[in-house]
This record gives structure tokens, sequence and C-alpha cells, in this order.
């Protein structure tokens, strides 16, 4: 997915810089510096942001989680029943009464089954994750002794905690189809089991 920020500042850095590494303007190192810092202050807001939409992820996680367990819970005690009023019914049982019962094994076995992958998706969810944090002991290395001043010092720490930000952004995009695509398998789960207790009854 394109990322605004990350397209502004790739434009940003592609000034004309002295150095081939970071950028290091020659002239109005202020002006440069202010808006190195506007781009690092947006950045920082958005951080924040992705914390807390992984935050809400784990919330719909154990919503899928605990619905999905709801299903299965109900569902699967009742297909070794279904199963054992199948083989009870007499030979001269209605041809309705067994086309019934087989539908209702087969409902629930169904509902079940569709249940537990919902519940999948949702432990997928459940495991977001951030990605790898900066490394530090490179980021003093390259503030304290390679960079030759505070505006290439102050870009370098911006473009590595850009690089953090889009992978998490990535992640969160992933983890955003395991919620759609858990939530459609528990509606479905969900329309089984409701069909399963009108063939029953």
């Amino acid at each position: 997915m394109p990322n605004p920020l990350a397209r502004a500042v790739r434009r940003f850095a592609s000034r004309p810089a002295a150095s081939t590494d970071a950028l290091s303007p020659t002239t109005g190192e202020d002006d440069q510096l202010a808006r190195l810092r506007m781009v690092h202050d947006e950045l920082q807001r958005q951080r924040e942001a992705t914390a807390g939409k992984a935050n809400g992820q784990r919330a719909r996680a154990t919503l899928l989680i605990g619905a999905s367990t709801v299903v299965t819970g109900v569902q699967a005690p009742r297909i070794p029943d279904t199963i054992r009023e199948l083989l009870n019914m007499p030979v001269d049982a209605a041809g309705a009464d067994i086309a019934f019962t087989i539908a209702a094994l087969a409902l629930a076995v169904l509902a079940t089954l569709v249940a537990v992958t919902a519940g999948i998706f949702g432990l997928r969810l459940s495991g977001v994750d951030k990605g790898e944090e900066i490394d530090v002991t490179k980021l003093a290395t390259n503030v304290l002794e390679l960079s030759p001043t505070l505006y290439v010092a102050e870009w370098s720490l911006l473009r590595d905690k850009l690089n953090v930000h889009n992978l998490d952004v990535y992640r969160l995009e992933l983890r955003r189809k395991d919620w759609t695509r858990g939530s459609r398998w528990l509606v479905v789960s969900w329309a089984l089991t409701i069909l399963q207790f009108g063939v029953s009854f």
C-alpha cells in the first residue's frame, strides 16, 4: 500500500546532497532542519496511530476467538449425539427423518470446521506484532561518530524510524486481511448453526 509519508521523505531525500549516504545541505541548514523535524513529528504521530491500530486489532482478535469458541462449543458435542441418533434409528424409519438427521449431522460438522477456521484467523490476528526496532548501537555509531552535522544525524534517525514504521504498516495490513477473512468465516459458521438448529427441530 503506498505510503504518502514515505513518498514525501523519498522526494526530500532526492534533493542535491553533499553526501551519497545522507542529506547534508550546504545552505539554509536551519530551514532544512525545521523541515526535517516537521516530517519527524508527523512520523511520530503516525507511529502512535499505528500502535493504536495494533491494540484495536488485538481486541478484534479476542472477539473473533471468543465467538468462534461459542460456535465450536455448541456444535462439536452435537456431532457424536447426531451420529448416535442416526445409528439408533429403526430400520423402518421414514426416509424424511433419516434425511433430516443426516443433514443436521453435516451442518454440525461444517459449522464446527468453519468456526475453527475463524478461530485460527483470530489467533493469527492476536499475534499482532511490531517490526524490528532501530538498532541503537548502529544509531549511536551513525550519530556520534559518522554524522558530520546535526542535520545528517537527524536524517539518519528519521530514515531508520521510517523503515521500521513502514514494516509495521505492512504487518498491520496483513492482519487486517486476517480480520476480514476470519469475520466472514465466523458469519458463515453462525449461519450454518442456525440452519442446523432449524433442521434438528
